[in-house]
């Protein structure tokens, strides 16, 4: 049990130093550069898209 807890804490560990050390190359990631109505925009393109693919495979048979 001691083994598998300090096997757990040394990987865990080891992720959050190259975590930290990509974080301080690259700088930290930008979240939620895109404004809420681009992502809506975006999502019902993609909807339009399907439903149209999905209609011309219908009709198709």
């Amino acid at each position: 049990m001691l083994v598998f807890t300090l096997a757990s804490l040394l990987s865990w560990g080891s992720g959050e130093a190259v975590d930290w050390t990509e974080a301080k190359i690259q700088g930290k990631p930008q979240i939620g550069s895109r404004s809420t109505e681009e992502e809506i925009a975006q999502l019902l393109e993609v909807f339009n898209q399907m439903q149209t693919a999905t209609q011309t495979k219908s009709s198709s048979y």
